[in-house]
């Protein structure tokens, strides 16, 4: 009835939003929501069509070369910075934010060094695992898998594996190991 209000004063009723997703996970036996997923009402996007923007691309770099680079004690003294920086790349897609990570071979060498390193593994890898499980379980992965593999040159059944069986972190290391070792294993074969 109400629709029909609206179709006769001359707006048109738009179709409800999909409800929000709500990612949880058990936590000593506590449900947890790990993030909410508002999927788009019409579409779906493209690869291209993710967000990623110039400024988005800078945060990502600034984030992971700082972590990387610097000593706990500085990014313990910065960390209100880093956690608005955080905030601001949010909406990126997870599998855009390693793109950027990855087509970058200094921040493909500071990913390995950050990762190395275990407090700032610790203090990484969480967020990283609940964006990307967020969005494979909103459906929002696996449709770009194809367009991802080719944007790194990668894969694609290989990064299908990871992608399948949750292996996140297998993930994040086999990324470094085709971007900043690729070659290695022939050169001491050879």
């Amino acid at each position: 009835m109400f629709d029909l209000l609206l179709q006769e004063f001359g707006e048109v009723s738009q179709p409800a939003s999909p409800p929000a997703q709500v990612i949880e996970r058990s936590v000593m036996g506590r449900r947890e929501p790990l993030s909410i997923i508002r999927p788009h009402p019409h579409k779906r996007l493209s690869y291209t069509e993710l967000r990623c923007t110039k400024d988005d691309q800078k945060t990502i770099h600034t984030i992971i070369s700082n972590v990387a680079e610097r000593g706990k004690l500085w990014l313990l003294a910065n960390k209100s910075d880093f956690d608005q920086m955080s905030e601001e790349i949010k909406p990126v897609h997870p599998l855009k934010f390693l793109e950027v990570i990855f087509s970058n071979p200094y921040l493909s060498q500071c990913i390995e060094e950050l990762l190395n390193d275990f407090w700032k593994r610790i203090n990484f890898m969480p967020e990283l695992r609940s964006s990307l499980t967020a969005r494979y379980e909103a459906r929002e992965l696996l449709i770009h898998i194809e367009d991802f593999s080719e944007a790194l040159n990668l894969d694609r059944e290989k990064i299908e594996e990871y992608f399948l069986g949750g292996n996140w972190d297998d993930l994040v290391w086999y990324l470094i190991q085709k971007k900043n070792h690729a070659g290695s294993h022939e050169k001491q074969g050879g």
